[in-house]
């Protein structure tokens, strides 16, 4: 290794892997506050079940498409003009 000793090259390696980690723990941190500071959009949690409540669903794109479509409303496209 070109003259270097090889408790020099380790301890090269540790700085860099406790940089990494220490990058790593402030990237974490900031998600982790970021986090805490959104809303819980539409959810409602009730403390006496400890339980939340979901947002009733949406009817799904793909019904929508078939009832219209069966309905006349959906141009249907021209294959081979």
């Amino acid at each position: 290794m070109a003259g270097y000793s090889m408790e020099l090259v380790l301890a090269i390696g540790y700085a860099f892997l406790a940089i990494i980690a220490f990058i790593l723990e402030l990237i974490a941190r900031s998600m982790h506050q970021r986090t805490r500071e959104l809303s819980p959009v539409s959810f409602t949690y009730h403390p006496e079940r400890d339980g939340w409540n979901c947002p009733p669903r949406p009817v799904p794109l793909s019904r929508l498409f078939r009832s219209a479509e069966r309905q006349g409303r959906l141009p249907r496209p021209r294959i081979g003009l």
